[in-house]
């Protein structure tokens, strides 16, 4: 089993949208399909991460953007 698990957070809200495959070629397919609108996306960190049914993390990347830190 594959779980997809997408993350996103703008300020304080965080949001996770979530998939269930039996077919890995599919959750890899969601998983990138993610990936290719999160590189470009608005949201300030926008994450996809893939999960087995254990939650052992199978892959994950996070882009992040507009984030307006004072360090």
């Amino acid at each position: 089993m594959y779980i997809v698990t997408e993350l996103q957070t703008n300020g304080e809200t965080t949001t996770v949208l979530t998939d269930v495959f039996t077919d890995e070629s599919l959750a890899n397919q969601k998983y990138y399909t993610i990936l290719s609108f999160a590189a470009v996306s608005t949201i300030d960190i926008h994450s996809a991460a893939i999960l087995n049914e254990y939650g052992g993390v199978l892959k994950n990347e996070t882009f992040i953007h507009n984030t307006n830190s004072e360090d």
